[in-house]
């Protein structure tokens, strides 16, 4: 797997466009003949879909320090799609299925799995909730100006840390 050049790519290259939270390539894997693929969503009825209609409009576009948005996740994202792409090919056909994969298609496809466990809607909603919990637990105990919230927590309580936040001695 080459490495990828974050600095040389085209920040605005991926911007305003439908990102796969699934990609592609992996989709029509279990489409039917149309293009469509079964989907259930709690959102609404289940049925069948096409692939474009299972993408989102600058998902992976993020606003970079310069203020900008910022295009670049999706271009990394299709680099490993790419490379993982022919290495499940190798391992999904019928005439090499039997043969060991090389370690380079062992390679893309942990990194291709391990995107992918990262990439979708419920993940970023568990990152933005801890997130969120985060930046309300440090508005609640600024760093450096510790205020206890229970007894147990009091600097000098018996079984108390001495002021690490919220954590009661270990007996």
């Amino acid at each position: 797997m080459e490495p990828w050049d974050f600095e040389s790519a085209d920040p605005q290259q991926q911007v305003g466009a439908r990102h796969h939270t699934v990609p592609g390539f992996y989709i029509r894997r279990f489409a039917n003949s149309k293009g469509q693929v079964w989907v259930r969503d709690r959102r609404s009825e289940p049925g069948l879909r096409k692939n474009l209609d299972l993408a989102i409009r600058d998902f992976y576009t993020f606003t970079n320090v310069d203020g900008e948005s910022d295009g670049r996740l999706e271009q990394l994202l299709a680099k490993i799609e790419a490379d993982a792409s022919p290495a499940l090919d190798r391992l999904c056909s019928a005439v090499t299925w039997n043969s060991p994969l090389s370690a380079e298609d062992r390679v893309s496809i942990a990194t291709f799995v391990a995107f992918q466990m990262v990439r979708g809607q419920r993940k970023r909603r568990e990152v933005e909730m801890q997130t969120d919990l985060y930046a309300r637990l440090l508005n609640l105990n600024p760093p450096g100006q510790f205020q206890p919230q229970c007894p147990r927590c009091l600097p000098g309580t018996p079984g108390a840390l001495g002021g690490v936040r919220g954590h009661p001695r270990p007996e």
